[in-house]
């Protein structure tokens, strides 16, 4: 996963389609489930990230949204509070823990 990406779009385009010429990460655990993340900073890094997957899939399922309005929800809301990608989504983490999630 890139370690560069700041913003919640450009997560989900990794996400979702892959980005720089490789596959998406949802194709990588396709084809290889949780293998391709035998590091341990990488497995925590994805753990971190995944929060955004769930945060996304759950307003698109409470809220009605396409994936599209989640990611920009998300990231005018990150954009507004001016903070890290990493600050959203400790954010997001507590706010799922508060949801019994």
């Amino acid at each position: 996963m890139d370690r560069s990406t700041q913003s919640v779009d450009r997560f989900w385009e990794e996400w979702t389609v892959g980005i720089n010429g490789s596959p998406s990460i949802q194709a990588l655990n396709a084809t290889f489930r949780a293998s391709w993340r035998s590091e341990v900073a990488e497995r925590k890094f994805y753990s971190q990230r995944l929060v955004l997957v769930r945060t996304i899939e759950w307003m698109m399922r409470t809220r009605n949204m396409t994936a599209n309005e989640a990611v920009d929800e998300l990231e005018k809301r990150r954009r507004a509070a001016n903070i890290s990608l990493s600050r959203l989504c400790r954010i997001l983490k507590e706010e799922e823990t508060k949801r019994g999630e």
